[in-house]
């Protein structure tokens, strides 16, 4: 049997007490029965009986009144089922409603369905990026000489009075951060150490849906279809047997508990480590294996997420296999919440560098990292990136969404990176079935697997995934809904990380060839099932579309 980690195309469903799964059953919490039909239920001893004595007494009485003692038992066989159907039907809903993504959105928002959801309505264009104050824009001086760059700091600083603000201090990649005002005229002798200098004026941010005042919705569903989920109903486990498509249409197999289906090593969850480079991760999250926090955010303590989009990547990637929640893609993996992102999403570039810098220190830890972020292109950014995969981490980034050609931002432009766009699928299958998503501006739907229309696009891009109406974790203890390449690139992530536990010394670039070699592409032949192709594509390049065939019983 196969786990079908298929984020564009996959089919199942769940009862009231089943997993859950792409496709689903859903019903609201009302407790009307169905299928009561006594027919009134009250004749079950009728009128008398015309014949209330079937033995007549041989030898009548000639008594005026033939009946002065009615017969004690009128009725010697009665009815013993008054009620024919004194007990209600066991299963009040025999034949819930088969309700796709967009639908049972729609039926939760009007019906009383648990447990509560919250889903995140936004402006999918992103924000304009925004200038940095003036005490944090910087001058990044690559140093091109052989030197100790932390000793040079030092003279420049000692000998000249000038502050340096960060030193990057990688194998094959160095350099000072200066203030954006110090220019190479003051550098002096110095001068001549240091390559072309980038003026960093600007953040970056993750690239979801954005907006300042988002409008939200709760709701009490969960309506997963790009990974396998599970969710307790009505407050308990879910634990029951659940069907689940195999690929061929009419073809089912039954699996009686999840564990059959999960692909952990005891409790702490996939033997994989996960850097999640972002807002943080919630670190009170029982659906989350967060194994370290960092933060290189001013102001901020810890790791923690404040703001949610962190921990929905890092859920869609790695969220446990248990009685709760959801399933992320290398369930239980161990999560490194670098946060380099504050509260609004703003993502300072240097910031940024610093926390792949981390990584990089423990290359020997962490196997693959997650980029759901977008910058301004940044030289002194991508050559960082590009040390992290000479060190042996697999870099997966977010294409970007503006809609346009994803040459111009940093990190989808690394040649190094896998580079994700984002598709919507509705329905859990291929062949564009499903129903539209109101999501784009004109207010038209976006049709069931294709392209999605926010979306950057271009040579840059490798792969695609599902990245609109995503379910995942949010920051606290809740679950959310969400869009956004950002959504699409912890699909990737999270194959990657199984990848890498089945071929442990495999390099970034065997990583990424054994992701795209498995992956469906225009040819692939839509099976009714998982597997199959999207629609749409912005350009000629036609990327493939994520698709993963897990086998079962392998040592995690």
């Amino acid at each position: 049997m196969s786990l079908f980690l298929c984020f564009a195309l996959f089919s199942s469903f769940f009862s009231n007490n089943s997993m859950i799964f792409p496709r689903v059953w859903a019903s609201a919490s009302n407790d009307e029965g169905v299928g009561n039909d006594d027919g009134g239920g009250n004749n079950g001893g009728g009128g008398p009986d015309p014949d209330p004595d079937p033995d007549p007494d041989p030898d009548p009485d000639p008594d005026p009144d033939p009946d002065p003692d009615p017969d004690p038992d009128p009725d010697p066989d009665p009815d013993p089922d008054p009620d024919p159907d004194p007990d209600p039907d066991p299963d009040p809903d025999p034949d819930p409603m088969v309700l796709d993504q967009v639908s049972l959105i729609d039926f939760c928002l009007i019906e009383e369905c648990q447990p509560l959801i919250k889903i995140i309505e936004k402006e999918i264009f992103q924000r304009e990026f925004k200038p940095l104050p003036v005490e944090k824009q910087s001058r990044v001086y690559p140093l091109i000489v052989e030197g100790d760059i932390n000793a040079i700091s030092k003279q420049i600083s000692d000998m000249l009075g000038l502050q340096v603000k960060q030193i990057i201090d990688t194998d094959g990649f160095k350099a000072i951060v200066l203030p954006v005002g110090v220019t190479r005229d003051e550098l002096g002798e110095f001068a001549g150490l240091f390559g072309t200098e980038e003026i960093v004026v600007r953040s970056g941010h993750v690239t979801t849906a954005s907006s300042d005042d988002p409008e939200t919705y709760t709701w009490d569903q969960i309506l997963p279809y790009s990974v396998q989920r599970t969710m307790p109903v009505g407050g308990s486990s879910v634990t029951s047997s659940v069907e689940r498509s195999t690929g061929d249409e009419g073809s089912t197999s039954t699996i009686s508990s999840p564990e059959e289906v999960n692909v952990q090593s005891g409790p702490d969850g996939a033997n994989v480590d996960i850097a999640v480079i972002d807002t943080g991760i919630s670190l009170s999250h029982p659906d989350l294996n967060v194994y370290r926090n960092v933060t290189f955010v001013n102001g901020a303590v810890n790791g923690d997420d404040d703001m949610g989009h962190g921990s929905h990547v890092a859920g869609v990637a790695a969220a446990k296999d248990n009685d709760m929640g959801i399933v992320g893609i290398a369930p239980g993996a161990r999560l490194w919440a670098l946060k380099v992102c504050d509260e609004l999403g703003e993502c300072d570039i240097l910031d940024q560098i610093e926390g792949i810098e981390y990584a990089i220190q423990h290359a020997d830890e962490i196997d693959v990292i997650n980029l759901s972020l977008e910058n301004p292109n940044s030289p002194s950014l991508n050559k960082v990136i590009d040390e992290a995969v000479k060190a042996g981490l697999t870099v997966v980034a977010a294409a970007g969404n503006y809609g346009e050609d994803a040459s111009n931002t940093t990190p989808a432009n690394n040649p190094n990176v896998i580079t994700v766009s984002a598709i919507a699928d509705t329905d859990g299958v291929c062949g564009g079935i499903g129903p539209g998503v109101p999501e784009d501006v004109a207010g038209e739907p976006m049709n069931d697997d294709t392209f999605a229309y926010f979306s950057n696009f271009g040579p840059p891009v490798q792969i695609a995934a599902p990245g609109v109406g995503i379910l995942s974790t949010l920051n606290g203890t809740g679950y959310g809904v969400d869009s956004g390449t950002s959504m699409a690139a912890p699909h990737v992530t999270g194959a990657a990380a199984l990848f890498k536990i089945e071929n442990p010394d495999s390099t970034p670039q065997e990583i990424r060839n054994m992701i795209l070699d498995s992956s469906s592409t225009p040819d692939t032949v839509c099976d009714a099932g998982p597997q199959g192709y999207f629609a749409g594509d912005r350009d000629v390049l036609s990327e493939p579309l994520l698709f993963r065939d897990i086998p079962t019983g392998l040592a995690y």
